[in-house]
Formats: C-alpha cells, structure tokens, sequence
C-alpha cells in the first residue's frame, strides 16, 4: 500500500500488512514500541497477549494521528474469566483519501483506504510464576474496491521473577494464512519473533524496558521507560534504533528522531495518557488514550 510510506518507521519489515506490527495505544508510542514483558502495558493483546493474565475488568481507549492524514483508533475490553484473562480488541487505520485518476490523468473521485483488525485474547497460569496467552483474529485491508483478509495467530508467555522485580517475555507475532489477496500475488505477512525484559530498578522510580524484534528480514531493538512519580504522575520515554535509519546530517533533528515522550495521570480507577513520537523528516505521531476500570 503506498499510503504506509508515510508511516514513520517502526520495523524493518515492510508491505502492505505493515499495520500489524505497529502500536495502537499511546502509551506503547510514547515508550519506544516496547511492550513484551510489560505487565502495565496496553497493546498486550498484540505484543504479547500472557500479560494479560491477573488484569481486571478494564476498558482502553486510544487515538493516534499521523502525518498525511493518518489516523488510528483502539478499543479494548479486558476481563476475567474462569481463572484467566481475555480481551476483545478492535483495531483500525486510516490512510486518508486520494484522487482516483483515469487513463488519461483526469480525476474521477477519490477513494480511500483503511486496514481493520479484530482479535480475541486468552492467557492462563501454567506455574505459579509462569503465564501463557494465545490471540486470535481477522485481519482485512481494502484500496477502494479491492479487499485482501487474514486470519492471524500470535503465541506469547511471561516469566515473572519476583526476586529481581522482573520479568521476562517472548512472543512470535502474526502467524497468519491469506483468506484473500489483493491479486494474484500473495503479500508477505509479517510474522516476527519477540524478545523482552522489564525491569523496576531499585534505587529509581523507574521501570525500565527492552524489546528485541526479529523478521525475516532484519530486526529492531526498543527501549522505554516509566518513571512513576508522586501524585498519580507518570513520565514516559523511549527510542529505538530504527532512528540510525533516519538520519539526516542536522544535529538536532539526528538527536531528537526516534524518540518518543508522554504522560500519564492516574486517578482512582482513570487513567489518561498523552504522548508523543518524533520521527525526523517523517513528521511526528501524537496521541491520546483513556483506561477506565469497570
């Protein structure tokens, strides 16, 4: 799809089913994209959905604007059930509209273009410090009249280490079979494999991330953190090092590109977050979400 050029560059892997390794919730935006072993994350489902195992009734609300008129919205709703953890998400992006042309350059219309992907999460227990989770989901990308469809799996699981204040995940994302292709040949599914430790330092309000990514065709590594400070406050950061992809000889802009700021406000049971990704010469992601218990 021509329109995910103009995404800034999360992953190494590219195509037209790019939309599935991308964050929908601000939160994993404003701290790098990392989110494999954190329990406080809001993209789990997708990441890695055993963390989800122990969350409450909960629902999340997320928007996210890109540049050239890109925009994607989530919402999730979490709950327990029979000593495990499920989550029905739905997730969607929009490119924006375009000039539909004829032979002959003359326009016609437009026609717009959009990805939709609904999932269904479920993690369990296996030991008492260990947990796993499965998502399961349709997928479906449509450029005017031309739909193509997957149906895809992601597998996860958590160890918890209790003694360290830590923890450690592993996913492979986007297991997927093509229901239907835009044509007669098959676009590539960007399946990947994940790695991540989270960890909160002793001497620091902070809980720190990092996230190994791997493709077929390369791989990526995250960092973000949380710095939880007083009165219901958190401060967020990351970066990755698709930043050493965009580099642009000016200083400032070198410095700045790949990094990712937020904040977020707790209060009894809302939580609001705001954030930030800077992509250099890629223009900047903002966003808005809302977590509320039910």
């Amino acid at each position: 799809m021509a329109a995910l050029a103009a995404l800034p560059c999360w992953l190494s892997a590219q195509g037209s089913y790019s939309s599935l390794e991308v964050p929908y919730h601000v939160r994993s935006v404003s701290m790098g994209g990392i989110g494999i072993a954190d329990h406080g994350g809001t993209d789990m489902a997708a990441f890695n959905p055993a963390l989800l195992q122990g969350n409450t009734k909960e629902l999340l609300l997320s928007v996210l604007r890109y540049p050239a008129q890109i925009q994607s919205e989530m919402v999730e709703f979490r709950f327990p059930w029979r000593e495990r953890s499920v989550a029905v998400t739905v997730r969607h992006m929009g490119y924006g509209s375009f000039e539909a042309l004829d032979e002959d350059g003359v326009k016609t219309g437009e026609f717009a273009a959009s990805d939709v992907w609904a999932s269904l999460a479920v993690s369990q227990s296996v030991f008492p410090s260990m947990d796993i989770g499965l998502t399961a989901g349709i997928y479906q990308s449509q450029i005017e009249n031309v739909r193509a469809s997957l149906g895809i799996v992601s597998v996860g699981t958590v160890l918890r280490l209790p003694e360290l204040d830590a923890s450690l995940g592993l996913s492979v994302r986007n297991l997927g079979v093509a229901l239907q292709n835009y044509g007669s040949y098959p676009e590539a599914i960007p399946t990947s494999v994940n790695v991540g430790v989270t960890k909160r330092l002793a001497h620091l309000p902070l809980e720190l991330s990092v996230d190994g990514v791997w493709w077929e065709q390369g791989g990526v590594a995250r960092i973000g953190g949380e710095f939880i400070l007083k009165q219901g406050i958190l401060l967020r950061w990351g970066s990755s090092t698709n930043r050493f992809d965009q580099q642009t000889e000016h200083l400032w802009r070198d410095i700045l590109t790949g990094s990712s700021i937020g904040l977020g406000y707790v209060a009894q049971e809302l939580m609001v977050d705001i954030g930030l990704r800077y992509s250099g010469i890629g223009g900047a992601i903002v966003g808005v979400g809302v977590a509320t218990a039910l």
